[in-house]
């Protein structure tokens, strides 16, 4: 799950109703919610794991980019970092 809380002046109406996609691997996001928090906009993607887990090489720390579209056409983006480990099963 991800979430990007959009600059002030932009409203839950101002956000297209179009999946985000996660970058460098181009995985939209399965369910997202458009919402206002404390007087801003938040949009929340959830990705699926396995899917991204096959489109992202290896293990470690991975940047990564969410980008989605406003109804202007538009584009509004999120940058971070995840770390994805390997689990032992026993």
């Amino acid at each position: 799950m991800i979430v990007l809380e959009l600059p002030k002046g932009i409203y839950p109406g101002d956000v297209k109703d179009e999946p985000l996609i996660l970058h460098p691997a181009n995985i939209p996001a399965c369910e997202q919610i458009v919402k206002e928090k404390n007087g801003k906009t938040e949009v929340i993607a959830v990705f699926d794991a396995i899917t991204m887990m096959d489109a992202i090489p290896g293990y470690g720390p991975k940047s990564l980019e969410i980008v989605g579209q406003l109804t202007s056409s538009r584009s509004f983006y999120g940058e971070g970092t995840i770390t994805i480990t390997r689990f032992a099963v026993s």
